[in-house]
């Protein structure tokens, strides 16, 4: 599982600056999703080792900067099969708990489902050094989702523009 920080540090990086840009839709053919970001996003790959084994997996990270405040993340994954465990309420524990990493205060943290197929679903929101993140994440089969937004401040979270970002995300139909 990655560490939120590498996240942060790829955005603070690769993001496209989006001060008083309008609204984008995302439609994502290869990681079948739409969601409105804030802006035009960059999009990146990093290889990421799987951590207790020799594989990697292919993050794909969607990035949008506004300002030099806050950043809104779309990352997804395909993780190679028979890695994860057949819970996938655990998976997400676990991947909260590695974007948290240490020190992290934990604000808000719930479980559930996504959608009419009822994936597995977390979102949570913590504190770490200074910044605010708040997190959904959505298990489909192999594949991850995180949404993200990492800020400066906590009102950035919760604002017009992140509940028009975090509601707008749904996953393609599967054929």
């Amino acid at each position: 599982m990655r560490s939120i920080a590498a996240v942060v540090a790829l955005f603070a990086f690769s993001a496209a600056a989006a001060q008083d840009a309008k609204p984008f839709e995302l439609k994502s053919k290869d990681g079948k999703f739409t969601v409105t970001f804030p802006g035009k996003p960059m999009e990146t790959t990093q290889k990421v080792p799987l951590k207790g084994t020799d594989k990697q997996i292919v993050v794909t990270n969607n990035v949008v900067e506004v300002g030099k405040s806050a950043a809104y993340i779309v990352a997804y994954n395909d993780y190679p099969s028979g890695v994860l465990a057949a819970d996938g309420k655990k998976v997400l524990e676990g991947v909260r708990d590695g974007n948290m990493g240490k020190d992290a205060e934990i604000v808000e943290d719930k479980a559930g489902t996504f959608g009419d197929a009822k994936l597995p679903m977390r979102e949570f929101t913590f504190t770490k050094n200074k910044l605010h993140f708040r997190n959904k994440l959505i298990l489909d089969g192999n594949r991850l989702y995180q949404i993200m937004i990492v800020a400066d401040n906590e009102k950035a979270l919760t604002g017009d523009m992140a509940k028009k970002y975090y509601d707008s995300f749904s996953l393609a139909k599967k054929k």
